[in-house]
């Protein structure tokens, strides 16, 4: 669920099976390239999310850019001169 209590994700096969009604737990596979997910586990402490990290359906997770999205992010006109034509106005 999102911070306004919004459910942004559902099971719907195992929400039909009662004898399935322990909590999920979910494991992201597909981690974003720039930034990272993370939550604060109960003792305040942020838990930065990788490939092998399993938390329980309900856990508040948060992503924030790092400074690595803002090295590898340049931009050069030349670059637009040479894709297009050389007449192009930017």
């Amino acid at each position: 669920t999102t911070s306004g209590g919004e459910q942004r994700v559902e099971d719907l096969e195992d929400d039909a099976v009662t004898a399935n009604d322990d909590d999920i737990q979910i494991k992201v596979i597909d981690l974003p390239d720039y930034g990272e997910l993370y939550y604060v586990d109960g003792n305040g402490q942020e838990v930065v999310i990788d490939g092998s990290s399993i938390f329980a359906e309900n856990t508040d997770v948060k992503y924030r850019l790092t400074a690595d999205f803002f090295e590898d992010q340049r931009f050069d006109s030349n670059d637009l001169l040479e894709e297009f034509d050389k007449d192009f106005l930017a």
